[in-house]
């Protein structure tokens, strides 16, 4: 992939000549100069930035700005307004395209110049004759030593038993047990913020834990390890579904199938929902019941207030014959006792649903309006 550095401006102009003349026009106009977080980058965005300066422009040093992902939302929204950026990175940023087009660097800039200006009327300037086409690189002595000359010869001494010591960019994560001195509320909630997190910014992170139900939660693959030798490297599937060994069936558990919803959320589950606002009529509640008849949740019609946050249910098996009425029917619930989120983990739901007694949990937001609702048979069935 051609990562060869261009820079990558908001569309006040086409061209530096033109951002100039811009500028000129309002001189109080003061230019952000940004870069990400890397040397390389910060060394180009100071470049960028007295050339700026020299010219006569007022200028705002927002170089080291943090790395790709933020540095790219920061410049779509106005935070700022130059950066140096890889052609190839547009490999990322349009991943719907042809792969090959970012392997040649002027295809790939008339690619993501094209593309970036159509959708987001960002302008990339001429590319910089150089480029930046990543390597791994060993000392000398070393690959003398090793016969190393290629990738696939050092593919083959780490197969074969070889030890290596890799160094990498910022962009690359280590946390060792982050979150293992935290109470049980604390560690979820930073977790769920963790992956989040990791959706957002897609960094490749090494994560230190012992526990086996954090790993198989967090992590897309998972790396065992017993007195310093790796027992079993897969994904979190494959470890539960297939130990190595006897040691890896002891360490991750015989509740290995529960583990493994910890894998999957609610969203993925979700189903409509009915429900009915606290002063519904009668006719309204019982119009909806028959309405759920052939439901495996025709049992629960939920409740909410007036802006949809959930307040409770109506059990339709025990129903007045005379109809429903919500003062009297309405069964109160606390949603943090009778509800999970959409990025909840079926694990999280089970535990709910064997609480309370019950084979349907209706799914809310942040503010505890009502968003669908999830069986019990679904998670029974995955």
């Amino acid at each position: 992939m051609w990562r060869h550095y261009l820079v990558l401006i908001t569309v006040v102009c086409l061209t530096f000549a033109c951002l100039g003349q811009t500028v000129q026009a309002d001189q109080k106009k003061v230019l952000t100069v940004g870069s990400k977080i890397d040397t390389e980058g910060a060394l180009l965005g100071q470049m960028i930035l007295l050339m700026l300066e020299d010219n006569g422009l007022a200028v705002k040093d927002k170089t080291e700005f943090g790395p790709t992902p933020i540095v790219r939302k920061a410049i779509m929204a106005g935070e700022i307004d130059i950066y140096p950026e890889y052609t190839g990175n547009g490999a990322f940023f349009f991943s719907d395209q042809d792969a090959g087009i970012w392997k040649n660097r002027d295809q790939a800039y008339e690619r993501v110049k094209t593309l970036d200006y159509k959708k987001n009327k960002l302008v990339w300037l001429t590319p910089a004759p150089a480029d930046n086409t990543w390597a791994l690189a060993v000392r000398e002595a070393f690959a003398r030593e090793h016969n190393l000359t290629t990738l696939g010869d050092l593919a083959r001494y780490v197969n074969e038993g070889g030890t290596i010591k890799l160094a990498a960019c910022e962009e690359f994560l280590l946390m060792d047990e982050p979150f293992g001195a935290l109470d049980p509320i604390s560690r979820e909630n930073l977790q769920n913020q963790f992956l989040d997190l990791q959706n957002e910014l897609n960094k490749t992170v090494v994560f230190v834990t012992h526990d086996i139900d954090e790993a198989v939660r967090l992590g897309s693959k998972v790396a065992l390890l017993r007195d310093g030798a790796l027992v079993q490297y897969a994904t979190p599937e494959i470890l539960l579904s297939s130990p190595a060994d006897s040691f890896v069936k002891r360490f991750v558990g015989l509740d290995r199938a529960l583990k493994r919803l910890s894998r999957l959320s609610a969203k993925d589950f979700i189903h409509p929902a009915l429900w009915v606002q606290r002063h519904a009529s009668s006719d309204l509640v019982e119009q909806e019941f028959k309405r759920m008849e052939s439901s495996d949740c025709a049992r629960y019609l939920w409740v909410t207030e007036s802006d949809g946050r959930l307040i409770g249910w109506i059990d339709g098996t025990t129903m007045h014959e005379t109809g429903a009425v919500l003062n009297r029917d309405l069964v109160g619930i606390d949603p943090d006792d009778f509800s999970v989120f959409a990025h909840s983990s079926l694990k999280h739901a089970l535990s709910l649903f064997v609480q309370q007694g019950v084979v349907c949990l209706p799914v809310v937001d942040r503010e505890y309006r009502i968003q669908g609702e999830i069986r019990l048979a679904d998670i029974l069935q995955s």
